[in-house]
């Protein structure tokens, strides 16, 4: 039992030359015992490098490791060799060329391709990522279809093809996909349902009651906290202490999240909070973004890339956080078993993802009152801390302001209206498309300035635009481009239009930094109403629409009226650095009373429970001073 001294004699030994296979074998196992995942799989690679009938277990146990620890650079140096020695392990290849796909090895996958199984719904999204990702979808997407179709009975299957629909603007499939729900109780959609990432469902699903229903992320969350439990929690610092306040997230570095809330770091009133970052981010891309952090922020950065769930719940609790704050929710490589497994105080979910996080252990979901009226309540898990302007913290110091452009230089008509979309193409639906046609028919001399990449999906928004009577002519594309010079070429759009049923976030936020008027698309749920919480708070209340019709209207109204929209664009400049939008350190002071009243709570014992913030009175002239 002595795991110490046992582990001092095994690391002796495995330094020596003569170093053999039981030897590494036995510092795997060691280290398991101790809790270091990542050291415990290097020793399950060494000890394969031996050679011998255990050489696939070994690997792949080093693989299931480095898996589990987000360690995705080390798997991915074992993957081929992991492969070879287990040739008919389907999940493990599944998780290898996943980890290829992931960190862009696309050399790797394409010289692994023919060990992907197309029989196995979860093996041709892989194979259906590799050719996204490389742009030749359309060389696989018929024959996903095809499959599809042949195989009904095969949810996956079918949930892959949706999904990538939306990825190349497939209108036609989007709305055979929405067709089924609209019988959300049919066996055909709750297998579909069950097979739908929480995220994806919100790209079309506007009811906060089907938002609600199992996904196949919280089932997976849901099983694993009814398998581990959670723990009793530790008991919150007492009034007149720091309060420690940890944020964890893998999106620490040039992310859409992070352009959102650097600021917030950088607010923090560190006589009073105590803010620790723990951070999964792949090493490289970390250190880049966050080499321009103050060394007071740079010095409460906690790696935890190598950590395995307990062990990373474990250093949090060694480090006393009182309140816990995931960025994540369920998106991309979320580490949400360290929430379950955390006995922080309290545990509170945050900006990575609009709306209740069903199957993991928070307290609390941080909203505002528009995102979440008392309407959301019943929708919720949570208790909802609702900060009084917007949930969304939008950075200032930092960002550049926009630079005036040339029309030319960016592809664009001197002379016409320039409406505009930047939004991620997976947020056009249908019934948007449907919109934008309806304002571009009644404003002749405009244009739709549109960001959407790739052959395939522009062909597929074309094809939604022409049966909706608009020709390719009134259509320019647009592609990615670095932050500070989309921030720039935004300027040259005289209105933006909204998407719906997922509003734009940071898109939207860009957009008003940018000087340009948003015609925001109230809805009935957190993602739809994302715009309008920010348009109200930058206090421009008359650019939010409520419905499909309201929306055309105040578009075609704007478009048609250049006095009117000249006054709002020179009132969107002339108050970027004033009204509350952009007012990092008024918006963190809000946050931190979020966190003040969700510490009183837990010290006096109370359950946790809704509760609105109180703003604070309004400033006079500008917070950049």
């Amino acid at each position: 039992g002595d795991i110490d001294r046992a582990m001092r004699h095994a690391l002796a030994a495995a330094a020596q030359t003569d170093a053999q296979q039981p030897v590494f074998i036995l510092l795997a196992n060691l280290h398991l015992k101790a809790g270091d995942h990542r050291a415990a799989a290097t020793a399950f690679a060494r000890a394969a490098g031996y050679g011998g009938d255990k050489t696939g277990f070994f690997l792949k146990n080093a693989v299931t490791l480095y898996k589990g620890i987000g360690a995705t650079d080390e798997l991915v140096r074992i993957g081929s060799g992991a492969m070879d020695a287990n040739p008919d392990d389907a999940d493990l290849v599944h998780t290898i060329i996943e980890a290829f796909i992931h960190t862009g090895r696309m050399a790797l996958v394409k010289a692994n391709l023919h060990r992907i199984d197309r029989s196995e719904s979860r093996h041709f999204s892989l194979l259906i990522n590799y050719h996204r990702l490389t742009g030749s979808c359309a060389a696989i997407y018929g024959e996903l279809c095809a499959r599809s179709a042949a195989r009904s009975e095969d949810a996956g299957l079918k949930f892959v093809r949706y999904s990538l629909a939306r990825e190349m603007c497939d209108m036609p499939s989007i709305r055979a996909f929405e067709r089924i729900m609209t019988d959300p109780t049919s066996a055909e959609s709750t297998a579909l349902l069950c097979c739908e990432p929480a995220l994806a469902r919100r790209f079309w699903c506007d009811d906060e009651a089907m938002l609600a229903l199992p996904d196949s992320d919280s089932i997976k969350r849901a099983r694993q906290r009814a398998s581990l439990g959670t723990p009793p929690r530790r008991d919150i610092a007492p009034a007149g202490r720091k309060l420690k306040i940890g944020y964890l997230s893998n999106d620490f570095k040039m992310h859409p999240v992070m352009v959102l809330f650097v600021d917030v770091l950088l607010q923090h009133d560190r006589q009073r909070y105590d803010i620790t970052v723990f951070c999964y981010t792949d090493t490289a891309p970390a250190e880049k973004f966050q080499a321009n952090w103050p060394e007071h922020v740079r010095d409460k950065v906690v790696r935890i890339a190598g950590l395995s769930d307990q062990k990373a719940a474990d250093l949090i609790a060694s480090h006393d956080i009182d309140i816990l704050v995931d960025l994540k929710g369920y998106t991309l490589l979320d580490r949400l078993g360290i929430v379950n497994l955390s006995d922080a105080p309290v545990k509170a979910t945050w900006l990575g993802f609009p709306g209740s996080m069903h199957g993991v252990d928070f307290d609390y979901a941080i909203t505002d009152p528009i995102v979440t009226p008392d309407s959301s309540i019943p929708s919720f898990e949570e208790k909802l801390a609702r900060l009084p302007e917007t949930y969304q913290p939008n950075c200032w110091i930092d960002r550049p302001l926009p630079v005036p452009q040339d029309r030319q230089a960016w592809g664009l008509p001197e002379d016409r209206f320039v409406f505009a979309s930047f939004n991620a193409i997976y947020k056009i639906t249908p019934q948007a498309v449907i919109a934008w046609a309806r304002v571009l028919d009644s404003v002749p001399n405009s244009i739709f300035w549109i960001l959407c990449h790739g052959a395939e999906a522009q062909a597929g928004l074309l094809e939604a635009f022409a049966e909706a009577g608009i020709g390719a002519e009134r259509i320019i594309f647009a592609t990615r481009a670095a932050h500070d010079r989309h921030i720039d070429r935004l300027t040259l759009a005289d209105l933006a239009l909204d998407t719906f049923p997922y509003n734009g976030h940071t898109t939207t936020a860009d957009l008003l930094w940018a000087g340009v008027p948003v015609v925001g698309w109230k809805g009935r749920s957190f993602a739809s109403r994302v715009s309008a919480s920010l348009l109200a708070t930058q206090g421009l209340p008359e650019l939010i629409a409520e419905g499909e019709d309201h929306f055309c209207r105040l578009a075609i109204e704007l478009a048609r009226d250049p006095v009117r929209l000249a006054a709002l664009r020179q009132r969107i400049n002339d108050n970027r650095l004033s009204l509350p939008l952009f007012d990092s350190q008024r918006f963190t002071r809000h946050l931190e009373a979020a966190y003040d009243e969700m510490a009183a709570r837990s010290r006096q014992g109370l359950a946790p429970d809704h509760f609105d913030v109180a703003a604070l009175p309004p400033r006079n002239g500008s917070f950049a001073q």
